[in-house]
């Protein structure tokens, strides 16, 4: 009988994989930020919460970085990359959106 493998998300040693593999995408000019995107959007719900919030705040310091920094111009590709990661903060918001008001009513009563 074959190994089964599979990735358990809630494992310390898979969300620490998962988190420095974003913090890798996330800097690069390549194909490589919407490959990371894509994967995460595919197996959101499996993160543990703690490493979603890593990531979500990574974005957007990322991204008020850029947007400080403002266009460099000289690096091809970059405005795609930026478009990229706006796309993606705006998804985790969406996404988030529900489970927010679901714990506002759930503390409401």
């Amino acid at each position: 009988m074959a190994e089964q493998r599979f990735i358990d998300p809630l494992c310390r040693d898979t969300g620490f994989m998962i988190v420095a593999a974003f913090r890798y995408c996330i800097g690069r000019h390549s194909y490589a930020p919407s490959l990371c995107c894509d994967w995460l959007r595919g197996h959101w719900r499996l993160l543990a919460e703690q490493d979603r919030r890593t990531i979500h705040r990574e974005i957007g310091m990322h991204l008020d970085d850029l947007h400080r920094q403002g266009d460099p111009g000289t690096i091809p590709g970059w405005d795609i990359d930026r478009q990229t990661w706006e796309r993606m903060a705006e998804w985790i918001g969406a996404f988030r959106e529900p489970d927010l008001n679901r714990e506002e009513a759930d503390r409401h009563g």
